[in-house]
């Protein structure tokens, strides 16, 4: 309770957060109780040793917290200074491992997926060449049928009188034979 209270009395910005400007701001009644707890007169001392990620300001719990156990525990506050910044350590190095893990997960999911469309890709080529092989097939066929057609439904080169007739019938002359005139007759 002292502690939570000498927190709240640093803490006049109201944030929940005491800064390293707040804690030099500490009144001589708190001061004095800090350094019986801690055996540390500075207060910017026992701030810097509690603020092992160096954020430049503590929160209630980590403050309160970590003067109890330096007072309780009679260890200097830099054997708990070493001993928050592994425990620190420990809980990174779980998230990263959870990461890791996590990012393996993820690794398995996008081969399978990587595998899964080579495979239908695969599937997709070999259709597509049996589609073109089947598309030239019909189209040898057809070419095939419209020359057997060409050779036995085709009329014979026409003459020019021929051309003529079928002119003046309306019919259109026969390829390569010369166009009708009013004149030729």
């Amino acid at each position: 309770r002292e502690l939570r209270r000498i927190f709240l009395n640093l803490d006049e910005d109201g944030s929940g957060k005491v800064s390293k400007d707040e804690i030099q701001s500490i009144g001589e009644h708190d001061k004095k109780i800090l350094t019986r707890l801690t055996n540390i007169s500075n207060p910017v001392d026992i701030f810097n040793a509690l603020d092992v990620n160096e954020l430049g300001e503590l929160d209630i719990e980590h403050f309160c917290s970590g003067i109890w156990e330096v007072a309780i525990s009679k260890v200097p506050i830099e054997m708990k200074r070493m001993e928050i910044q592994v425990n620190d350590l420990h809980h990174t190095l779980g998230r990263a491992l959870d990461e890791q893990k996590f990012f393996r997960q993820e690794q398995e999911t996008f081969q399978r997926q990587q595998s899964k469309f080579l495979e239908e890709q695969a599937a997709f080529r070999k259709a597509q060449i049996t589609f073109r092989e089947e598309v030239r097939g019909k189209l040898a066929c057809i070419y095939s049928t419209l020359q057997d057609c060409s050779a036995t439904c085709s009329l014979p080169p026409a003459s020019p009188s021929q051309a003529s007739s079928r002119a003046s019938n309306g019919h259109a002359p026969a390829s390569g034979a010369p166009a009708a005139t009013a004149g030729n007759g």
